[in-house]
């Protein structure tokens, strides 16, 4: 038998292995089988917690500095800018300033008003006194209300036996609604010691002065404050100043200032009486000469007060005039008066 001839080897052994390739490929794409797996590298997270700065010298008022461009790796190792921590020293500070100036900015205070309540501390007017006899002061009213002209009557009834007063004020000027205050206390070395100030307009609220626990207490929910020497309401303080006036005319000259502290049915507060001088009078009464004072405003909604007093052993009010912040006015002038 004659042997076969041969085979080249080389085509066999290309075919052999495209042949074990092609299964290889088979076995990979097969339904079960799974691809290689590509091990990526995970995400690190990392939070970085900036370094709280101490607080700044006082006085320290340099500006952060623009930071060049560096680098994420170096960012992340920088603390927080200190802005906020600059900042928070200056909220004291206006808290501080809002104590002082509860709801009143610089830009709200019409000219001429009263200065800061911090600038000069309320003292009491000390002195001799001499009281006005008791009597019924009657007055002429003359308003300006919502753009119209009105008039009325008021009448001022004081009443004392050299150890307790009172003082009742009643205004009536329709439309305006009718207008009550009553003062009643004690009267001191000093002259008048308030203890209870009432108002009525359409309700009433009153101040309450607790002499034992040194505090001025008001009816409504407005907070109490501390009584000072000297503290007077609102209607009291008018004869107050009648009988500082009378018993020392000489201490009042023009252009001196009386403080003390007074009470309204809502709050207390320093009020400051300038004494413009004397001025002629055309009353209902009849012409008379009487020492102005007058109470600017020391907020905006507070209204500017004109009282003049007349000289001579009765000085009592002869004239009052009340303006409000809107324009509206209210001017009570002496029409006669009823002794006893």
């Amino acid at each position: 038998m004659r042997p076969t001839a041969g085979v080249p080897v080389r085509p066999l052994a290309v075919l052999a292995l495209v042949v074990i390739a092609l299964h290889a490929l088979a076995l990979w794409m097969a339904p079960g089988a799974a691809p290689p797996t590509l091990r990526a590298a995970p995400w690190q997270w990392r939070t970085i917690e900036p370094q709280r700065p101490s607080a700044p010298a006082t006085g320290d008022t340099a500006q952060p500095q623009p930071q060049a461009a560096t680098p994420p790796a170096a960012l992340r190792q920088q603390p927080a800018p200190a802005v906020s921590q600059r900042a928070a020293p200056s909220e004291p500070a206006r808290s501080a300033a809002d104590a002082v100036r509860p709801s009143q900015s610089a830009s709200t205070t019409p000219q001429g008003s009263e200065p800061s309540a911090t600038a000069e501390a309320a003292t009491p007017l000390a002195g001799p006194i001499a009281l006005p006899a008791p009597a019924l002061w009657r007055y002429a009213v003359t308003a300006h209300y919502r753009g119209r002209l009105v008039t009325g009557e008021a009448q001022l009834a004081w009443r004392h036996d050299g150890h307790a007063y009172e003082a009742v004020l009643q205004v009536s000027a329709p439309p305006l609604p009718l207008r009550i205050q009553r003062s009643t206390g004690t009267i001191g070395p000093e002259g008048l010691e308030p203890l209870r100030f009432s108002e009525r307009l359409r309700g009433e609220r009153a101040a309450h002065f607790d002499r034992e626990r040194g505090r001025i207490v008001f009816s409504g929910n407005d907070p109490d404050v501390a009584l000072q020497p000297g503290a007077q309401d609102r209607l009291g303080v008018l004869l107050q100043l009648a009988a500082r006036v009378a018993a020392d005319p000489a201490r009042f000259a023009p252009g001196t200032t009386v403080v003390l502290q007074v009470a309204t049915a809502r709050e207390a507060a320093d009020w400051r009486f300038r004494v413009a001088g004397l001025e002629p009078l055309a009353l209902p009464a009849g012409p008379v000469t009487a020492l102005k004072l007058v109470r600017a405003p020391r907020h905006e909604w507070d209204p500017w007060i004109e009282a003049w007093l007349v000289p001579g052993g009765d000085y009592g009010p002869a004239r009052l005039r009340l303006t409000a912040p809107n324009g509206d006015w209210l001017d009570l002038q002496k029409s006669g008066t009823d002794k006893g």
